[in-house]
């Protein structure tokens, strides 16, 4: 008797022992578990609020961007700006992105006719291509290239400088073309619409719009996008916008060859980069200034070709960065300025670093 007592209490032992153990397990995961959960809950709460501090990095550039829409020079310390927030930081960095070869110039349609995109004002965008004579006289004038023509032979002018020959050239262009245009028919050599882009995988078709933004050249050049890196840099895409427009007071060194691709190469890159070495310190004032430079002189230079640089600055790239307690958050906003200095964002891209 006292044996068999003695064995019914060591099993209630190891019985209370074992669901201790079990309790103890438990109790450890159960503890994890909501640590993980306050853990997440304050990151989240930390991205939220980072997001809410790059949005107000956004309406600041939003707000002073006005101030620069027709500024001659863009200065570092206008362009790069710093705000101390609790337990972080916002860095802002406005970057104007009118030097630069807006994609969407090879259609021949304006924002007022995109569906289901951004749509602007009338006065910035005309029903017809921002490159359509207005008169017989300024026809009269043109060398016989206007609209996606003219803008398919500055492209061209520009791949030349990096070493793309004109039979890339065509086969960007014709992708491009069908990338954007209303119909379902291939556009000479190289084009490619519905019927091409079913047969991939995965299978797209053609959205017949504007591009958004650059990382779409992807979706109709495949893996040969790869051939156009040297070039890519000098490309942008202004949806709803079909113009093509330069500041001059925006070129670099590096971006001088986009002169002589608008020019066709009437004068070459050397001198496009000598005219951009000796502008005036402030940038010019007026285009007249500009065009009289002796490096135009004798030059055959169309209007359409000249209507292609401009003074003003409409575009911006805004990259709001903010550091906030453990998070990092960054957000890049495309933003336009339209005649009556209203600011409209065109889109935006978002990532984060924890």
């Amino acid at each position: 008797m006292i044996r068999s007592s003695i064995k019914q209490r060591g099993a209630t032992l190891i019985l209370v022992l074992g669901v201790l153990a079990i309790i103890s397990v438990l109790s450890v995961q159960v503890i994890e578990t909501a640590n993980g959960l306050a853990r997440a809950q304050t990151s989240q709460t930390q991205l939220q609020q980072s997001f809410w501090y790059a949005k107000a990095g956004e309406e600041y550039a939003k707000l002073i961007s006005k101030d620069y829409l027709y500024k001659k020079m863009l200065l570092e310390e206008h362009t790069n700006l710093h705000f101390p927030i609790s337990d972080g930081d916002i860095h802002v960095t406005l970057t104007p992105l009118q030097n630069c070869f807006n994609l969407n110039s090879l259609s021949n349609r304006s924002g007022v006719n995109i569906m289901n995109r951004a749509v602007f004002d009338m006065i910035d965008n005309p029903n017809i291509s921002g490159d359509t004579p207005k008169n017989k006289a300024e026809q009269a004038l043109d060398i016989n290239l206007m609209g996606i023509a003219l803008k398919r032979r500055q492209l061209e002018t520009l791949f030349s400088e990096y070493d793309l020959d004109s039979d890339r050239a065509q086969f960007f262009s014709d992708r491009l073309v069908d990338w954007l245009d209303e119909d379902n028919l291939p556009t000479a050599s190289y084009g490619a619409e519905n019927t091409y882009y079913a047969a991939l995988s995965p299978s797209r078709e053609t959205p017949n719009q504007h591009l958004m933004i650059k990382e779409e050249m992807h979706d109709f050049l495949g893996d040969e996008l790869l051939e156009f890196s040297p070039v890519m840099p000098l490309l942008c895409v202004h949806p709803g916008d079909n113009k093509l427009q330069i500041n001059i007071n925006q070129l670099t060194d590096k971006s001088a060859t986009l002169l002589s691709a608008i020019l066709l190469a009437k004068i070459d890159t050397a001198t496009a980069q000598r005219i951009i070495e000796e502008r005036p310190e402030k940038g010019f004032d007026n285009l007249a200034d500009f065009w009289s430079l002796p490096a135009f002189k004798d030059l055959d230079i169309s209007i359409m070709q000249k209507k292609a640089i401009v003074l003003e600055n409409r575009y911006f790239q805004v990259k709001s960065q903010v550091s906030y307690k453990e998070s990092q958050f960054t957000l890049h906003s495309l933003i336009r300025i339209n005649t009556n200095k209203q600011v409209h964002v065109i889109s935006r891209k978002y990532g984060v670093n924890s």
